[in-house]
């Protein structure tokens, strides 16, 4: 009579399951930082044309607002961009995981790419920050089941290379986007 009253205890994950649920919220994060790119992209379009049309129309003071305004739409989606490259680096090295052996190498690295990309999209982007917060916990806590680190550690530096390298080519492709994504200023370009 007694069994009916107990709590069930949830099964734990695999850690197969659980680098599955970490890349499945990844992926989810990552769609919702495409969609707010894509945002940001037509906005800057239509902050330019503005831009434009101003200084067609001789109105310098409304131009240089457009232009300050682009300009920090620019820097926001430097770090969107920048943000995506990384958090796919960390997906294809997560799904590249086989073994045991190999995630207790990697969860470290990966989980100061995660920290670095939340600190980046904090202030622009506080609903996707809170959502790799929920990512870093499950890493945390995967870190503490596999004994690689104890519980009382739940920040990573940026110091490992690995990192480094990942933030690094994540920083080269958000360079090349932007370049291809959002028009110079002073090429005197009109997106129509």
């Amino acid at each position: 009579m007694f069994k009916l009253f107990k709590k069930k205890q949830p099964a734990k994950q695999s850690f197969d399951e659980k680098i599955t649920e970490i890349v499945t919220r990844l992926m989810t994060i990552q769609n919702r930082m495409d969609s707010k790119a894509r945002a940001m992209q037509i906005r800057g379009r239509e902050l330019f044309n503005q831009v434009v049309k101003a200084k067609i129309e001789r109105d310098e003071e409304r131009a240089a607002v457009y232009a300050n305004e682009l300009s920090q739409l620019r820097k926001m989606m430097h770090a969107t961009v920048r943000s995506q490259a990384s958090l796919e680096g960390v997906i294809l090295r997560l799904e590249a995981v086989k073994d045991y052996n190999e995630v207790k190498k990697v969860i470290g690295p990966v989980a100061a790419v995660v920290m670095a990309v939340q600190k980046d999209v904090g202030g622009v982007m506080p609903e996707i920050s809170h959502g790799l917060r929920g990512v870093q916990d499950l890493l945390d806590d995967l870190a503490v089941s596999m004994g690689t680190v104890s519980s009382t550690v739940t920040a990573y530096s940026v110091s490992d290379p690995e990192a480094e390298a990942i933030l690094r080519e994540a920083s080269e492709i958000a360079a090349q986007h932007l370049k291809k994504e959002m028009p110079d200023i002073e090429g005197g370009q009109s997106i129509t």
